[in-house]
This record gives structure tokens, sequence and C-alpha cells, in this order.
């Protein structure tokens, strides 16, 4: 989220000055010229920024109108991308409105990933959508569901989660062709993929450490004499992600599978660093704003094996193609 910073209210001094021939005048009136004119001032005149104006002058050439009524303004205004603006003029017509509650924007506010404005305030005691980062409310986002203490989703979202075995072999099939694409290729076909409830219950069947990575992949095999006999491969991803989530997180799943199945060992940090970049071509293969806004969250990921792991393997990537990385994988 980014946050913006409103400009300052400016105060207009423009003090009429009493001449009367000399009589409470600030110098003789001789001396008195109209700074727009440059004749001699002989009746009251409007001193602004320490320069004189006839009345007249003033009014209709010097005096800041309001860019939005244009009418003369008198007293406080706003300067805003050069324009000046009456006070209440700026707040009610120019002034962006907060997506939450539809009041203006008037105090420092935030602006999320989807360009959607509210006040700093409608932060505190509001959840956030874990699927597409908005702020649930009802007026963004027809208000939300909570799955359980720790997960919230909008209703935006909402209708694209993933709750149902039949809708994962279409899901498997589809995101296969994507690897299969680049060379990921000779993977398994009868994987199993269970959906588990919760986050805790994720972390708590895994080996490693999954940082903010919704799945896990779970390997066993049979070794006689030092070969492999045998081998299984299981596939466990959170319930109720949203679909283009989903379909990532099973890449980064699948791509641990290519690991097992080829028997290829890399550090913490290239293994999950290579494993997201299963899920960005999942992004990259829906490229519409959802999937441009979770690569973006996946490139600030300061994560040391799921974010600067994968900068370092996107890297090799870029210089290399993915044949290349591939054959040499663990010489990287």
């Amino acid at each position: 989220m980014i946050k913006y910073i409103l400009p300052n209210c400016v105060l207009l001094v423009a003090v009429i000055i009493q001449t009367a021939y000399g009589q409470n005048s600030e110098t003789s009136v001789e001396n008195i010229k109209c700074n727009y004119c440059h004749k001699i001032i002989i009746e009251d005149y409007f001193r602004l920024d320490n320069k004189k104006y006839h009345q007249d002058c003033y009014r209709k050439y010097v005096q800041p109108r309001c860019s939005y009524c244009n009418n003369a303004i008198e007293d406080a205004y706003n300067i805003y991308n050069q324009k000046n603006y009456h006070s209440d003029c700026f707040k009610n017509f120019i002034l962006e409105k907060c997506d939450v509650c539809g009041a203006p924007l008037e105090a420092d506010y935030m602006v999320d990933s989807w360009n959607n404005k509210y006040h700093d305030y409608h932060l505190n005691g509001s959840e956030t959508c874990e699927s597409c980062g908005r702020l649930i409310a009802k007026k963004l986002t027809g208000g939300g569901l909570a799955l359980n203490q720790n997960r919230h989703i909008c209703n935006i979202c909402s209708g694209s989660l993933i709750t149902e075995k039949s809708d994962i072999e279409y899901i498997k099939n589809k995101v296969m062709a994507i690897l299969q694409n680049v060379g990921i290729v000779n993977m398994p076909r009868s994987i199993p993929i269970k959906l588990v409830k919760s986050q805790i219950e994720l972390d708590r069947m895994s080996t490693i450490r999954l940082g903010d990575i919704h799945g896990y992949t779970k390997y066993e095999y049979e070794k006689v004499n030092n070969k492999i006999m045998g081998e299984s491969f299981q596939i466990y991803i959170l319930s109720h992600l949203h679909k283009i989530v989903f379909e990532a997180v099973l890449a980064h799943e699948l791509m641990h599978v290519y690991l097992f199945k080829n028997n290829i060992k890399l550090s913490s940090q290239k293994r999950e660093g290579f494993c997201n970049l299963g899920s960005r071509l999942v992004y990259e293969d829906y490229n519409d704003q959802f999937s441009n806004i979770k690569l973006d969250l996946m490139k600030k990921n300061k994560d040391p094996d799921y974010g600067k792991g994968y900068i370092i393997m996107s890297k090799i990537l870029k210089q290399n193609g993915w044949h290349n990385l591939l054959i040499n994988l663990e010489k990287w």
C-alpha cells in the first residue's frame, strides 16, 4: 500500500488600504502606483504580497479565481496541480473520495494495489482479503466472510474459491500442461491432491518451513541396495484458496515433485526459488490484474528462500532460458 499526503490549505492575505488623500495611508498618494497598470492610485486600494493594486485592477486581473466554479477567492484556498480552489470546492468536488465510506479524503490516505483509496483509520478493526488484498468493506467489496480467525475473504473473491475435490483434476491437468511447455516433463500423472482446512494443519504435517506458501508435497520412497524401488507423492493444499492462487500453489508443489523425481538436490533458497518459477508461469499465463499484483508481491517478498531465492532463480532463468536452466539445475 502507498500512503498519500494532501497539499496544505493556503490563506489568501489581501488587505484593503484606505488612502483618503493621505489620511491613514502608508505613504504619500503621489508615490503610490498600481503594480498592474502602473497608474497612480488615488483611492482605497488592495495590497497583496507587498504589491498594491487599484480595486478594479485587483478584482479583474489579479485576484485568484477558483478553477472549479470560477468565482473569486476571498480567503483560504487550496492549490492543487498548480490550480486554485475554494476550500469547499476542493473538498467536495476535487478531493478523492474514500472507497470505503464515500467521504472526502481530507487527511492522509492509503492506496492499495487495486487503486482503491481510503482513510488510514479504516485499517483499524477492518480485515483484508487474503486473496486479493482489498480491505473488506460493504461499499468496496460487498462485504466478505471469515473462514476462521485468521482467514478472511471478500465477496469479490468468494465466488472463485476452490473447495471441492471435483475441481482439482481439471486444474491439475491445466497446470501440468503449462509446466510441460517449458520442459517440466515425465511427471507422474496420478498424484493425489488433498485439501487441508487450516494453515496450522498444513504446517503441522510439513517437515520444512513453509513461509507464505499454502501447499506441501510429501515424498516417500523405498530403497533396496541403495536403489529406489518405489516412490509416492502426495500434495496438500490449503482449501478455500482463490482459483488462480490454487493453481499457482499447485504449480509450486509440482515443481517439488519434479525435483524429487529427478533426484535434484538444491539449497533451500534455490529450491524454493525454483519452485516459485512454477507459480510465476501460472500468473503469467493469466496475465490479468490479479495475477500481475501477485507477481509484484513475489518480487517484493523479503523471505530468504521464497523471496530472495525466487529473485536469484528468476535472474538465472532470464540469462539462460528454461532449457539451460533445467539441464544445469544443480550447477547454478
